[in-house]
């Protein structure tokens, strides 16, 4: 009897980890923007606890200081890397206070910050604060490895105009809230940070 070889593709996992590749999303924060900020995966990796922050790497066996690059006091964990540290926290809370009061200090909670009933939902507010988390993950990660393993830092006002900076490209490069006169999102999130320019 002649073997017949199974030609069909090995099994694979679905997605990413355990998200099937059409389920919604929108249960979570990033999900639901329109275009992918650059800190779309980044967040998702930071909610799973799989960046490679010091302590994971000490579990691993490496040997590596174990302080916080970004503020030299605590140890690197993804809940102090972009929320307890007082260089992150700082950045934080100096753009996300200005969508809406007592932003949250830890990623789980912003879920609940961004759709919470009674938020003033005007002014784009939702979606900016989803991208405003993005992008904010994903400055802290740079910022942190620019400081590995090029050992350069930014100061944190050169940090917060970079990050500004980073939410209007990404503003200005989103299509789908394009008009011919103006891009609405952009002039929601200048609205929103005025008092931070005078």
């Amino acid at each position: 009897m002649p073997q017949t070889t199974n030609t069909s593709s090995p099994p694979r996992k679905r997605g990413i980890g355990f998200v099937k590749p059409n389920q919604r999303l929108t249960g979570i924060p990033w999900y639901g923007v329109e275009g992918l900020s650059p800190g779309t995966l980044l967040v998702w990796q930071v909610m799973q606890q799989r960046l490679p922050t010091r302590d994971r790497l000490r579990r691993w066996g490496l040997q590596t200081d174990e302080k916080c690059v970004l503020c030299g006091e605590e140890e690197e964990s993804h809940l102090h890397l972009f929320f307890e540290c007082s260089y992150s926290a700082n950045i934080w809370v100096y753009f996300a206070s200005c969508c809406w009061n007592s932003p949250p200090e830890n990623l789980e909670a912003c879920q609940d910050w961004i759709t919470r009933v009674g938020n003033d939902k005007g002014k784009s507010r939702v979606v900016l604060s989803k991208l405003l988390l993005q992008l904010t993950v994903y400055v802290l990660w740079n910022e942190r490895n620019t400081r590995i393993f090029r050992n350069k830092e930014k100061p944190l006002e050169v940090m917060r105009r970079h990050l500004d900076k980073s939410m209007r490209n990404l503003l200005l490069s989103m299509k789908e809230r394009r008009t011919t006169t103006n891009n609405l999102l952009l002039e929601d999130w200048y609205f929103l940070t005025s008092s931070l320019r005078m």
